[in-house]
């Protein structure tokens, strides 16, 4: 299952990525302020690169267990 590994996490980050963008549209049409909008997009900036950030260390911390063993 380990090989399948890198696919799984690239597909965790930006499915993430879609489900916020998708909280965004949704947002958009219910918005009862432009403060509101910025508040829904800015949690969900902040959440994508911190999935994003983490998936790049897991990997590096990954590949680092691969040259290890």
């Amino acid at each position: 299952m380990m090989k399948w590994w890198p696919w799984l996490d690239f597909i965790a980050t930006y499915g993430h990525l879609l489900t916020n963008i998708t909280i965004i549209i949704v947002s958009t049409h219910y918005v009862v302020s432009g403060y509101a909008f910025l508040n829904v997009a800015m949690i969900c900036y902040m959440y994508t690169m911190a999935t994003i950030r983490i998936s790049r260390a897991a990997k590096d911390y990954f590949q680092q267990g691969g040259l290890q063993s």
